[in-house]
């Protein structure tokens, strides 16, 4: 089962409390003490981090910067892959000429997901194939975060990885895209059955056409 960090903490407290409430019972009941303070002790509400988008103007600086790491952050920010989809997918089920990734994890809905390939990033994509191994990227996720860490620093920018799938799901909102094509490339559930039945409605083609709509 997944937690988040802030679930984890959360989940620590309240099993501290639990254990404390339980002590503080046994303890009433054998006379040890006067009154059970534990029944004045709430978990405090941890609020949950705010995720920030990427502006335009750090996109734009982004693909004009010629750090070979910009074209691994390019390729998240337009496909919208959490950093593990992107580090784990397979370099046979990337599709360059047809324009899409077949990958996805997590959820019933993210896994085995078409991923439509973006024109700013097919150029990308093409090269990566030429020298790519097993696995698309070749990277180890250590490797991933410390050039993370390094290229934001180099860019003066202060983004998670997790922030590029929320940055390419606001640009294909803002963009007008489809609800149910950008489910669907997202991996969120749409209400129906995920598989190839979907894509029978909602062809390769038209998740292309949705991811094309942003412009840059």
């Amino acid at each position: 089962c997944y937690f988040s960090n802030t679930n984890r903490q959360r989940l620590g407290r309240i099993i501290r409390l639990l254990i404390f409430r339980r002590l503080d019972e046994v303890a009433d009941r054998n006379g040890i003490i006067a009154k059970r303070m534990s029944q004045f002790l709430e978990v405090e509400v941890i609020p949950p981090k705010e995720k920030s988008v990427f502006t335009d103007e750090e996109i734009r600086k982004i693909i004009e910067c010629s750090d070979p790491f910009a074209e691994t952050v390019l390729m998240y920010l337009f496909t919208g892959l959490r950093k593990t989809e992107l580090l784990t997918m397979k370099t046979k089920d990337v599709h360059p000429a047809e324009r899409y990734m077949r990958g996805g994890i997590k959820t019933k809905a993210g896994k085995n997901r078409i991923i439509p390939i973006h024109k700013i990033i097919a150029s990308i994509v093409d090269k990566r194939m030429k020298t790519a191994g097993a696995l698309f990227l070749g990277m180890s996720d250590k490797e991933f975060n410390s050039e993370w860490k390094r290229f934001m620093k180099l860019l003066e920018m202060n983004h998670t990885p997790h922030e590029t799938r929320h940055t390419f799901r606001s640009l294909l909102d803002s963009a007008g895209g489809n609800q149910k094509c950008i489910n669907l490339i997202m991996g969120h559930s749409s209400g129906e059955g995920i598989g190839e039945k979907v894509y029978t409605h909602k062809t390769i083609k038209e998740l292309i056409d949705t991811v094309d709509l942003v412009r840059f």
